[in-house]
């Protein structure tokens, strides 16, 4: 089985402080780039029981606006679910804030996925984190109703949150022990988590963790914290999702140009979740060492076992 992915573009309305593609330009013909996805997705021979998926940037806060890429959108989302059908079906993955002001976009393209019988098998895939995500309280409410109304209008719609492993989170999770577990207990969904990493520009910059750090206090964790918190709270979160891979696209598709399109194979295989073909530098994990997150969960897993 397959996890083929589709970065389509990176138009996004948030403008999270520490998002990885914060100063990347934003601007991208959204018509080439689904094209370029359909004709792609098309010639492909896709197992049964595969996964495919689009990432942003964001979809549904005014990136459909445009007629034509409305209806390649969806034209491009009716391949998915056709490439997916059989007897052995397999999972339509789709990525959103979940914070638009106007949810009309969010609940069409549900509504599109109940009519053609996807409930079942499409994953929400969304994002939730206690510091910098929201930049206003109206974003925070908003997210809360979009994700209560959509639960409510599709119950079998499964939704997955990812949250970023801070040490602001880890804190959070030392002074109180069930704090994921009522979390995913409150929003019926599962929580996964992604390593911090540097924007984008800070990289290329050759600006260190440091001196971001600086900007956003307790972003990077710090690595005494971490394994502290395994060593006391091993049981108050599933480390599956950081340290296996696996759970990653094992062919992701995206271009930073619009017309040269990179193919990233077997990024499930990689030990890092940058979007790049080179070695993975310090840019991500502990903002006081160079050993990384998933090195020391493996080695955790192996001892706690």
């Amino acid at each position: 089985m397959s996890f083929i992915q589709y970065e389509l573009w990176k138009d996004c309305n948030n403008s999270c402080k520490y998002c990885f593609n914060k100063y990347v330009p934003k601007v991208r013909n959204k018509e080439a780039a689904l094209d370029y996805a359909y004709n792609s997705l098309k010639s492909k021979i896709v197992e049964p029981g595969s996964s495919i998926g689009f990432m942003g940037g964001e979809f549904f806060g005014g990136q459909l606006a445009n007629e034509k890429v409305k209806n390649k959108f969806y034209k491009l989302s009716e391949l998915v679910i056709d490439k997916l059908s059989g007897d052995t079906p397999g999972r339509f993955l789709i990525m959103s804030a979940l914070m638009a002001d106007d949810k009309s976009d969010w609940f069409e393209f549900c509504d599109f996925i109940h009519e053609n019988k996807m409930d079942k098998n499409i994953l929400v895939c969304t994002s939730w984190d206690k510091l910098y995500r929201f930049n206003t309280d109206k974003e925070l409410q908003n997210w809360q109703e979009t994700m209560r109304e959509t639960q409510e209008r599709y119950p079998d719609m499964k939704i997955h949150v990812e949250m970023i492993l801070t040490e602001y989170l880890i804190q959070s999770i030392m002074d109180e022990p069930l704090y994921l577990k009522n979390f995913e207990k409150e929003w019926n969904c599962r929580v996964d988590f992604n390593i911090p990493y540097l924007p984008l520009h800070y990289e290329t910059r050759g600006e260190s963790k440091e001196v971001f750090d600086k900007k956003l206090p307790r972003f990077f964790p710090k690595r005494k914290s971490f394994l502290n918190l395994l060593r006391t709270r091993p049981n108050s979160f599933d480390l599956a999702g950081i340290s296996d891979h696996r759970f990653h696209s094992s062919e992701l598709h995206y271009t930073l140009n619009d017309k040269d399109w990179i193919v990233l194979p077997e990024r499930d295989k990689m030990e890092t979740t940058c979007i790049n073909n080179k070695t993975c530098s310090n840019c991500c994990g502990y903002i006081d060492s160079e050993i990384k997150i998933q090195s020391d969960i493996k080695m955790f897993l192996k001892s706690f076992f």
